[in-house]
Parts: C-alpha cells; sequence; structure tokens
C-alpha cells in the first residue's frame, strides 16, 4: 500500500455533486499495524488489527463519512500524529486534519522523566518526529490558535486508540498536552486490551450507534457498548475536557458527534470514565 496526501483525495472530492458533499458528515484517517517487519520500532505481531480498522473503515462510509487515509505496516509513521511546531511532526497533513483518527497496535504507558504518566505507541518509521515511538506529549491536536497553531493550525476533534494502556489510570498526565486547545474526546483502553476475534468488532460497532445519521448516541454509551464481550473483560476508558468541572463531565458523558468541534478555547477541566467489558 502506497501512502497518498490528503490533498491529492480532496481535488477528488472537489468534483463530487455538491449535494453529496453536503451529506457526508465527517472526515476520518486511521493507521494500524499487524507487523514490525523492517520497521525502526519493534513490536510483537498482532493478528485482528487490520479487521478492526478494515470494519470500522467500512462501517463509517457505508453511514456516508469519507476516507482520507488508511495506511498499514510499514506506512505508519509517528510523524502523522505528532505535532509540527517544535516537534517535528507533520500532523497538519494527517491525524490532526480529520475529524477522526483511529489507530490499531500497540501501546503502553509509562513514566516520563517528571514522574507523569504518558502514552506511548511503536509506529513503524519515525519519518521526521523525534522517534518511531509516538508519545502523546508531543502531540497537540485540532489547535486553532496561539503557538501551536503557527503555521499550521489542526481540525482533529476526537480519537480512538485500539491498544493497551490508551486511557490508562492517569489520563489527565497522559493526554491534557494533546487536548487542551481543540481535541474533544479520546477513547481507549484502561489496562490492556485483548488481540482476539471476538473484540475486533469494537470499533465498528461504535460507529454504528455513534456515527449514524439518525438519532446517533452519545459516545460514552457507544463505547461502552462496543467494548462488552461475553470472552473478554476488557475494560473501555474515555476522556473528555471542559472549561470547569462540571462542563468537562458534561462533555464525557453527553458528548456526540452533532456538537460542533473542535473547541477554540485553552481548557484544562478533564473527566473520564471507565467500564469492564
Amino acid at each position: 500500500m502506497s501512502r497518498i496526501a490528503p490533498w491529492q483525495l480532496l481535488l477528488a472530492a472537489a468534483t463530487l455533486p455538491l449535494t453529496l458533499q453536503k451529506s457526508i458528515a465527517i472526515d476520518f484517517g486511521a493507521e494500524y499495524l499487524t507487523s514490525w517487519s523492517g520497521c525502526e520500532c519493534g513490536g510483537d505481531s498482532l493478528s485482528y488489527t487490520d479487521n478492526q480498522i478494515r470494519m470500522l473503515r467500512d462501517k463509517l462510509q457505508s453511514q456516508g463519512h469519507t476516507k482520507r487515509f488508511v495506511y498499514a505496516n510499514a506506512n505508519t509513521w509517528a510523524a502523522d500524529v505528532t505535532e509540527d511546531t517544535d516537534f517535528g511532526g507533520i500532523d497538519y497533513l494527517f491525524g490532526d486534519d480529520v475529524d477522526l483518527f483511529a489507530f490499531s497496535g500497540h501501546g503502553s504507558a509509562p513514566d516520563d522523566s517528571a514522574g507523569n504518566q504518558t502514552f506511548r505507541v511503536p509506529f513503524c518509521k519515525a519519518s521526521g518526529a523525534p522517534s518511531c515511538r509516538f508519545d502523546a506529549a508531543n502531540a497537540r491536536l485540532g489547535e486553532s490558535s496561539g503557538h501551536y497553531a503557527t503555521p499550521n493550525g489542526g481540525t482533529s476533534r476526537y480519537s480512538i486508540w485500539l491498544t493497551c494502556y490508551s486511557v490508562h489510570t492517569e489520563p489527565i498526565e497522559q493526554w491534557a498536552q494533546t487536548m487542551r486547545q481543540g481535541h474533544d474526546y479520546v477513547m481507549g483502553y484502561r489496562g490492556t486490551s485483548a488481540d482476539s476475534y471476538t473484540t475486533d468488532e469494537v470499533p465498528r460497532d461504535w460507529a454504528r450507534k455513534a456515527m449514524r445519521s439518525s438519532d446517533p448516541w452519545r459516545f460514552k454509551k457507544a463505547w461502552l457498548w462496543a467494548i462488552e464481550d461475553c470472552w473478554i473483560d476488557d475494560t473501555g476508558a474515555f476522556v473528555a475536557n471542559g472549561s470547569d468541572r462540571d462542563h468537562a463531565i458534561d462533555r464525557r458523558n453527553r458528548y456526540p458527534r452533532t456538537w460542533s468541534g473542535p473547541h477554540t478555547a485553552n481548557w484544562y477541566w478533564y473527566a473520564w470514565s471507565w467500564h469492564e467489558g
């Protein structure tokens, strides 16, 4: 699979009938790894990450949403979700240029040098980022003004990290810098998540309820419903932010795809929840 820049897809989309373009609710991008063979980073092989992303892609497209990119294995770059200003990434072309970004692979939640929990992912290549291992501390998503919006702002609203430890025991420490101005909602897992044929449908099931055009579910309800499984007890988790405590809690509980975003102010209040499936 070769990489095609999103602006090339936009040229094609510009030729669509106006009525069709207006009916498309969001655009999305996704990446996954099944193998780190020949990569700058390493990781144990995975069996169902491709299923997760393909099923999510197919469901979103069937609902009228627009795929901007899906990259796999050697074509996954840490730079795609790393901030371009100060951190050497190219997020403004990829992860920060879509409403929804989804990733399926490995994840970890180590402490940084200051003792704060972060979130790290082994992509295949760095491609300009400091490392092939993405660190959420180097991400700024959805920013529309201020230091990190110059020279390139972002439009990312929400993300799904289908990995272990992606919304772990200290989600504020993991995601506050990424979400402070712009990014509205992060969904993932507290603790480990299974690479299993019984859970590969999780992101598809979330989209089935949360991204449909008629009566969409709140993200919280859809994510907790999607991670339920008779055989695997994964713990689904999510984090949102707001202008104060009550606002953050309200957005955590009631955020739907129909709300506008990303938010344009600097928000310092966060609320999260988790639930074992």
